[in-house]
């Protein structure tokens, strides 16, 4: 009995924090180059993609 609940709780801590790090709405992503340069706008690209 209390390895199922060990096992359930494990299992709710888990949801909780994995719910609460894919509500993140905002990512910064400093770059060192400005903003036409291509790593730049590689990060940028990829930003928007995720």
């Amino acid at each position: 009995m209390v390895k199922y609940l060990v096992s359930k709780s494990l299992s709710l801590v888990c949801v909780v924090a994995a719910s609460s790090v894919a509500s993140a709405q905002n990512w910064v992503m400093p770059t060192p180059f400005g903003d036409r340069n291509q790593p730049t706008q590689i990060a940028y690209e990829f930003a928007e993609d995720v």
